[in-house]
């Protein structure tokens, strides 16, 4: 008795590892306050629209913003959302200008680091290349 209870635990306390982890970091380097929303505007197989859309993540004037994701047995694709795959991003500045971000995937090279780094910034160049959100 006393060994299947060691061989139990045993078993229960390998299982209970650490898991690969990837920690993804995003800093807010303006004094705007950002509300970024990711979205996932690809096709599945059929060529039919499969859209999906990550939470909102808000960042503090020159705070910053860190997730980190279980890797369990394949690729992360979640970056700094939680849906994978995230190929367009609207970064909002206290609510007044936008910036909108889109990545073609297949060459992520040439996307802002949003979507390629494991750390990243939205810089005061990103806020000067926002557009005025007009009230209506």
């Amino acid at each position: 008795m006393k060994y299947i209870f060691l061989i139990l635990f045993s078993c229960g306390f390998y299982s209970c590892g650490d898991s690969p982890t990837v920690t993804y970091k995003l800093h807010n380097e303006t004094i705007y306050q950002v509300k970024i929303s990711g979205f996932s505007n690809r096709t599945d197989i059929n060529n039919e629209p499969f859209y999906k859309e990550a939470e909102v993540i808000f960042i503090e004037p020159l705070l910053s913003y860190e997730v980190t994701w279980d890797t369990g047995e394949g690729l992360n694709t979640n970056t700094y959302f939680s849906e994978d795959e995230i190929d367009s991003v609207r970064v909002v500045f206290n609510d007044e200008k936008l910036l909108v971000l889109k990545c073609d995937l297949s060459d992520a090279r040439s996307c802002h680091s949003i979507f390629q780094a494991f750390e990243a910034s939205i810089t005061q160049e990103d806020y000067e290349k926002a557009i005025p959100i007009e009230n209506n």
